[in-house]
């Protein structure tokens, strides 16, 4: 009796656990709330990026292979020194409720190296955070790209999604900056990149705290029941 006690309340915390994790997984993927860039998902939305480039490295627009949407970034240089190097920058965005750290935060984007990657070289995507005025710099998350990503001469696009990032306590603004050859080695050709993404929870900030709050007590109780069921040592 006792025996099918302990498997029923067992059956009935893992099937809790396993319900948590899918409304997490539901909150986590649908309905989020777009917080940037500007333009993220229109056909114009590559128009508002700021671009720059020096020397042998140069970027375009490309409109013919796109992960999704109408267009992707496109950064190029085959040429190694400091004074050959690309980059494309999003306008900074307002983390809205985000901000501070209030509620998590998800960063995606997707990613195409058609070009054979030389060992070391990395194309870095910067996620940034600055204060409300957007121009003083708080910190960043690198993502570098390529050989660390193991990456090279790719026939598709990949997608990176980094979650959850948690903005810090001053942050107010963010923006997205990705460079070819200026903070790491880059002398592969061209990189292809489309689909960025900075999203939030929907709805109360406590949605998500509450959700994974829930997860840890569940899986704390299911731990001291199998601890429990444990057989004892003799003394």
């Amino acid at each position: 009796m006792n025996d099918n006690l302990d498997y029923m309340k067992r059956r009935v915390l893992f099937t809790a656990i396993a319900t948590l994790l899918t409304v997490a997984s539901w909150v986590s993927a649908k309905d989020r709330l777009l917080l940037g860039p500007p333009g993220a998902g229109q056909p114009g939305g590559c128009a508002s990026w700021f671009t720059g480039a020096n020397g042998a490295g140069s970027t375009s627009i490309d409109f013919r292979d796109p992960a999704h949407g109408g267009c992707d970034f496109v950064l190029s240089n085959s040429v190694a020194g400091d004074g050959n190097n690309a980059d494309w920058r999003c306008p900074a965005f307002s983390l809205g409720p985000a901000a501070g750290g209030a509620r998590p935060i998800t960063f995606s984007f997707a990613y195409k190296l058609p070009d054979p990657v030389a060992a070391g070289n990395n194309v870095h995507v910067q996620f940034r955070f600055f204060d409300s005025t957007g121009t003083n710099f708080i910190s960043e998350r690198v993502v570098p790209v390529g050989a660390h990503t193991g990456d090279s001469a790719m026939t598709g696009y990949r997608t990176l999604v980094l979650s959850p990032i948690m903005a810090p306590p001053q942050a107010r603004m963010a923006d997205i900056w990705v460079d070819a050859n200026i903070f790491a080695p880059w002398v592969s050709g061209t990189a292809q990149f489309d689909s960025f993404s900075v999203t939030t929870l929907p709805g109360s900030k406590y949605l998500g705290v509450a959700v994974s709050g829930g997860i840890l007590v569940l899986v704390a109780i299911a731990a001291r029941v199998a601890r429990n069921r444990r057989p004892r040592r003799p003394v």
